[in-house]
């Protein structure tokens, strides 16, 4: 063994080790103690999983999609934290039940987060949540308990199927109202068409 690899082999058991059990939705580097799905907890989720904005279900297709994160990569004990940056409207209604479903109430604490919209430049106040696991057990049950009945799956679905029922009949709305052109009429000679080109 090269005398380089020897002396780095130690570190790097060290590190590989103490990341054991951490974990980050972004990949960041972290402890044991913390289960850190910030910041911006609803939009990593939906990176992974297109979730249609406005149908059916949609607060608890974000809730189902971090709950299963943290029941996939976190324990009891760790501290769990949530945040939005306000971006993604529905985290107002999906964060705190997943805090609640995962902590005792009285442990979870909000913080109001100032920040700056990047596009517009305008004031925005986002916000964190931050408490101790102590409910996995419970939680974890729960979770199971609700996918045998309704599966986050089938949620997405009728979700895809509701949106893609309203595109079709924006199409044919946008259609009904389109002028016939193949018809020639007074604004066709006078005004240049009447809406066709």
């Amino acid at each position: 063994m090269p005398a380089l690899l020897r002396f780095l082999l130690p570190f790097l058991m060290l590190s590989l080790g103490s990341q054991s059990f951490a974990f980050s939705i972004w990949g960041r580097a972290t402890d044991d103690g913390v289960c850190d799905l910030g910041p911006r907890t609803a939009e990593r989720v939906a990176q992974r999983q297109l979730i249609p904005a406005r149908s059916p279900n949609e607060a608890l297709i974000y809730e189902r999609l971090i709950s299963n994160r943290i029941i996939d990569h976190c324990k009891n004990g760790q501290v769990l934290i949530l945040h939005t940056d306000s971006t993604i409207y529905i985290d107002e209604r999906a964060l705190p039940e997943v805090a609640k479903a995962f902590c005792a109430v009285a442990d979870i604490s909000r913080t109001n987060i100032p920040g700056t919209d990047e596009i517009s430049g305008a004031p925005r106040t986002g916000f964190e949540f931050k408490c101790t696991i102590t409910k996995f057990k419970q939680a974890t049950d729960s979770y199971v308990s609700a996918e045998s009945k309704l599966s986050t799956e089938a949620m997405l679905q009728e979700a895809y199927r509701v949106i893609d029922q309203r595109n079709a009949n924006s199409g044919a709305t946008d259609s009904a109202n389109k002028p016939d052109c193949s018809k020639i009429t007074m604004a066709t000679i006078f005004f240049g068409g009447g809406g066709c080109k």
